[in-house]
């Protein structure tokens, strides 16, 4: 049997432990690589995640838009059409005073409907053009009086959507 000397275990040492270093180094680098693919994989989803928020709240948004924006033409139409019945009314003419209750009543119901989509500033002047276009207030009311508080409606609603 060959004598081991005291420099064949310190050559065996050296080796043990360079080869556990390299070992050592090795795992490091391919763990520091898996936890770097790992991170970019996660900040990916995280990309595409994001972007499908983003997406899901801007369409959202887009159909709220939409949606108050037929609002505003449909009671801009109401608006227009009480205007108009007012215009030539007569309190005396039975037919004209259910078709301005009528005109009032189908403004109420749009309004009613869509509450969601019209900003309280502009609801308190609905409810006051209301007010000044029934039948009971035709004499506190003239024809420029109606057709000004609609057409401050018209334009609270212009700035709220075009702004």
């Amino acid at each position: 049997m060959p004598d081991i000397t005291l420099k064949d275990y310190y050559m065996i040492a050296v080796s043990i432990l360079s080869g556990g270093g390299a070992g050592v180094a090795t795992a490091f680098f391919l763990g520091k690589k898996l936890l770097n693919h790992r991170l970019n994989k996660d900040i990916e989803k995280f990309k595409i995640d994001l972007a499908s928020e983003a997406a899901l709240i801007q369409k959202k948004n887009i159909e709220l838009f939409k949606k108050e924006f037929t609002t505003f033409n449909e009671i801009i139409n109401f608006i227009i059409n009480i205007v108009e019945i007012h215009g030539n009314f007569n309190p005396t003419d039975q037919d004209r005073v259910l078709k301005l209750e009528r005109a009032i009543d189908d403004l109420e119901d749009c309004m009613s409907l869509n509450r969601a989509f019209i900003k309280d500033l502009v609801y308190a002047k609905l409810i006051d053009f209301i007010k000044s276009t029934c039948p009971d207030s035709f004499t506190k009311f003239t024809h420029n009086d109606i057709n000004e508080t609609g057409n401050i409606i018209i334009n609270l609603y212009k700035k709220h959507i075009y702004k």
